[in-house]
């Protein structure tokens, strides 16, 4: 049994990795600048880097394929509903591929789909691997905070 411990603590004390191509095999939501002013465009690209198609679903905020936070006092809330009425559909993104949509950021507190308040943002991307979303199969990514000014 002492034999065994010995063994796994070897193990699990060793940094044994297996090469790598160099290129990153992850999904990653990225934002194109760190901060935005009214007037300003938020440009949002979705990359696929796995080996596997995957699959998510619109009808998150402004109806894009992605959730915007925004930083509150007491955590990260959603801040832009869907306001459609029209039925979520799945998107796939094939490997390699990227997927990117836009979203202004305006002074009006009326417009939409718009980001239209100061603050700290995040974007939250919700996938399934395959060609069908399951919530009970699926992992997230964030892309790093943002400001809007």
């Amino acid at each position: 049994m002492r034999t065994w411990i010995l063994a796994i603590l070897l193990l699990t004390s060793c940094n044994i990795t297996s090469p790598s191509s160099g290129q990153e095999k992850e999904v990653r939501i990225s934002v194109d600048r760190s901060s935005y002013s009214m007037g300003d465009t938020i440009v949002v690209d979705v990359h696929n880097g796995l080996d596997s198609l995957l699959t998510t679903h619109d009808h998150q905020s402004f109806c894009s394929i992605a959730r915007l936070d925004r930083a509150t006092p007491v955590g990260w809330d959603d801040a832009g509903p869907c306001n459609s009425l029209a039925p979520t559909r799945q998107v796939s993104i094939a490997s390699g591929e990227s997927n990117s949509f836009r979203l202004p950021v305006v002074a009006s507190p009326d417009a939409y789909p718009a980001v239209t308040q100061t603050g700290t943002y995040r974007w939250e991307f919700i996938y399934s691997v395959g060609p069908h979303f399951s919530f009970s199969r699926s992992a997230h990514v964030l892309s790093g905070t943002f400001v809007v000014q």
